[in-house]
C-alpha cells in the first residue's frame, strides 16, 4: 500500500487459536504486523519502520452441536456355547456438526443402558466410552472411559458397533463443542434373533384309521426330524401345520373321492417357529391307510391305467420308472417295468403318467449316428421319422445343428459322461399325432388320462426314444450288452520306428480303404510311462474335438471322425517320451 506522503506500507497478521477457555468457546490471539518499506531496513535496525499489535478475539456460541445417530438392520444372532446366551452384531454410528467448532475438535462420548432398565453404574447406564476428539483419536490417544467390552473397538467413542446380548437397549451419544454446548442423540436399539429355524421333516409318515372312530389325529410334531434354531432350544420350538394348527383330524369322509388303493396320500406343510417369531416350513406327505376297511368303499375306485413302453422298432423298453401323478401334481404311485398297471383309481380324478429312464447315456450312440446327422444337415439323407428327429436334438434347442454333433462326439470320446441338456431316454405318448412331423419338438413327454363313467380302463402306451441313437441299435432292455457300431472293417497301418527319449515323433496312421468309409471310431492303447500324446493332424480336417484326451495319462486315447465327402485319410499323431 502506498500513501500520498510517499510511504510504502505492508500489513499482515498471524493467528494463534486456543480451544479451551473459561469464558469463551474459542479464543484467537491475532498478531498484526505493519511495515513501512520506506523506513524499514532490517540490516540496519529491525525496529525502525516496523510495528506489531496483538488483538484478542473471543468467540462465544450458544448453539448445541447437531448429532445424527443411526443403526443397521438385524443381523443373524449366534449362541455362546459356554453361557447359552444369544448375541447379535449391530452397527451403531453417529455424525455431528457445529457452527463454530471444527468437526475434528468436537468431543465425543456415548453411554449404553443394557436392557433399558436404568440400573447401570454410569448414572443409570451400564457402558461408557469417551470423551475424545477425532484429532486426539487419530493421534493415538485413548479416552478416559472405555468401558464397553461388547464393542468392536472399545477405545472408539464415535462407533459403538459390536456384539450385544439379545434384548432392547438404549444408547445416548454426547457431542460437546468448544463453547461447552452439548448435543445429544438417543435411540433404542434391539438385538434379536432374525434367522428362521431350519426345518427337517420326515417324509411319507404312514398311519391307519382307528377302527373305533373311523378317524385319526395327526400331530405336526410327529413329522419333525431334527429341526433346529440358532438360538431357541429344540424343546422350545413351535411345530405346527401351515395355518397354525398343531394337529389334523382325518376321518372316513376325507377318503371319499381321494383315496387310491385304500390309501389317502396328502401333501402337508410343516412349519417350525422360534421364540422370536421367525419361522420356516418344509413340505412332505402323509399316508393314511385303511387296511381293515373301516371306511366303506363307495364303489367309485375302479379305474385302471395300463400301458407299454416300446421303441419305434417295437422293442420293449425296461427297466423304466413310471410315475402316476394326481391333478394336484402329487405323485401317487410308482411302477418299474413295462408293461405297467395302475389300478383302483378314482373315476372322478385326472391322472398324469410320466415315464423316466436315465441309464447308460452312451448306449447305442456311435459315429454312425453322427454321420446320419451330417447327411441330414447337408440334405443328402433327410431324417423323416419325428422320433429320430427328437433323438438327434440332444442339445434340446428345437433344431438339428452342429451343436448336436458336438454333444454326441463328446459322449463317444468319453469327454462327457452324459448329455448336458437332455436325459438319456425320453418318451412320447403313442397316441400323440404330430401336426408337422418335420417339427416334432413340442411333443408331450407325459400323458394325462381323464376317466368317464362309461370307461373304467385307459391304455397309455409310449414310444421310447434313446437320445443320440439315429440308427436304432440301442439295447432297449439290456443296456449291458454292447451295440453293433460298424458295418465293416477299416484297416489302418503304421510304420515301425525306434524312438529316443526327449524327441517328438510323428506317427502316421494310413489306410487305403477309406474312400468308402463314412465314419470311424476307435480307442488306442499306449504305454503312458514311455509316451505322451502331443497333438493331431490329417487331411480329414480333424481337430481336438475329434479326440478324447481325458485319459491319455492312463495310456488311453479315443478318436472318432466322419468323412461324408469321399477322400483318403492319413491321421497323424505326435508322441514324445
Amino acid at each position: 500500500m502506498q500513501t500520498t506522503t510517499g510511504a510504502l506500507i505492508a500489513i499482515e497478521y498471524d493467528d494463534e487459536v486456543f480451544t479451551i477457555e473459561p469464558d469463551a468457546c474459542l479464543k484467537v490471539i491475532r498478531t498484526w504486523t505493519v511495515i513501512d518499506w520506506c523506513q524499514y531496513d532490517p540490516s540496519r535496525n529491525i525496529l525502525t519502520g516496523r510495528w506489531e499489535y496483538q488483538q484478542v478475539i473471543k468467540v462465544r456460541d450458544n448453539d448445541d452441536p447437531v448429532v445424527d445417530c443411526s443403526m443397521s438392520d438385524c443381523e443373524p444372532a449366534t449362541k455362546d456355547p459356554l453361557t447359552g446366551i444369544c448375541w447379535g452384531h449391530i452397527n451403531l454410528t453417529a455424525t455431528a456438526t457445529d457452527h463454530c467448532t471444527p468437526e475434528d475438535w468436537l468431543f465425543w462420548e456415548y453411554k449404553i443402558d443394557l436392557y433399558n432398565d436404568g440400573k447401570g453404574s454410569h448414572s443409570g447406564y451400564d457402558l461408557k466410552v469417551g470423551s475424545l476428539t477425532h484429532k486426539q483419536f487419530d493421534n493415538g490417544e485413548t479416552p478416559r472411559f472405555n468401558h464397553n467390552p461388547y464393542a468392536d473397538n472399545q477405545g472408539n467413542p464415535f462407533n459403538a458397533s459390536g456384539v450385544y446380548p439379545i434384548g432392547v437397549h438404549r444408547i445416548s451419544w454426547y457431542v460437546e463443542d468448544g463453547c461447552g454446548n452439548i448435543g445429544v442423540c438417543e435411540k433404542l436399539f434391539e438385538i434379536k434373533d432374525c434367522k428362521a429355524p431350519t426345518p427337517y421333516c420326515l417324509s411319507g409318515i404312514v398311519t391307519t384309521v382307528m377302527p373305533s372312530t373311523g378317524c385319526i389325529t395327526i400331530w405336526a410334531k410327529d413329522f419333525d426330524h431334527g429341526s433346529y434354531d440358532n438360538c431357541t432350544p429344540p424343546a422350545n420350538l413351535k411345530i405346527y401345520f401351515e395355518g397354525g394348527s398343531d394337529s389334523l383330524l382325518i376321518c372316513c369322509s376325507d377318503f371319499e373321492a381321494k383315496r387310491v388303493n385304500d390309501e389317502l396320500i396328502l401333501p402337508v406343510k410343516i412349519c417350525v417357529e422360534d421364540e422370536e417369531g421367525n419361522k420356516d416350513c418344509c413340505e412332505t406327505t402323509m399316508i393314511v391307510q385303511d387296511p381293515n376297511n373301516v371306511c366303506p368303499d363307495d364303489g367309485t375306485l375302479t379305474g385302471t391305467i395300463t400301458g407299454e413302453l416300446k421303441t419305434e422298432n417295437n422293442d420293449v423298453t425296461k427297466p423304466v420308472k413310471v410315475e402316476l401323478y394326481n391333478s394336484s401334481g402329487l405323485m401317487m404311485l410308482e411302477r418299474i417295468g413295462s408293461p405297467f398297471t395302475f389300478s383302483s383309481l378314482n373315476l372322478a380324478s385326472n391322472y398324469t403318467v410320466r415315464p423316466t429312464k436315465v441309464e447308460e447315456p452312451a448306449n447305442g450312440v456311435s459315429t454312425a449316428d453322427i454321420v446320419k446327422i451330417q447327411k441330414h444337415i447337408l440334405g443328402q439323407d433327410v431324417i423323416t421319422s419325428p422320433y429320430k428327429l427328437i433323438a438327434a436334438d440332444v442339445s434340446n434347442n428345437g433344431k438339428i445343428t452342429a451343436s448336436d454333433i458336438s454333444e454326441i462326439r463328446k459322449l463317444i470320446l468319453g469327454v462327457t459322461s452324459k448329455f448336458a441338456s437332455v436325459e438319456s431316454w425320453t418318451f412320447v405318448p403313442k397316441s400323440y399325432v404330430f401336426a408337422d412331423p418335420t417339427q416334432p419338438w413340442g411333443a408331450p413327454r407325459t400323458a394325462t388320462e381323464v376317466f368317464g363313467n362309461a370307461k373304467e380302463e385307459k391304455v397309455c402306451d409310449f414310444v421310447a426314444i434313446k437320445m443320440g441313437d439315429l440308427n436304432g441299435n440301442a439295447r432297449a432292455s439290456n443296456v449291458m450288452s454292447g451295440s453293433v457300431r460298424t458295418s465293416g472293417k477299416l484297416r489302418m497301418e503304421i510304420d515301425e520306428q525306434e524312438m529316443v527319449a526327449g524327441e517328438v515323433y510323428k506317427v502316421n496312421f494310413k489306410s487305403n480303404d477309406f474312400r468308402n468309409i463314412s465314419g470311424y471310431q476307435f480307442t488306442l492303447k499306449f504305454d503312458s510311462e514311455m509316451l505322451n500324446f502331443e497333438g493331431e493332424s490329417g487331411v480329414l480336417g480333424t481337430t481336438e474335438s475329434n479326440f478324447g484326451t481325458n485319459r491319455v495319462n492312463e495310456g488311453i486315447l479315443t478318436t472318432a471322425g466322419t468323412a461324408v465327402q469321399e477322400q483318403a485319410m492319413a491321421v497323424k499323431k505326435h508322441y514324445s517320451q
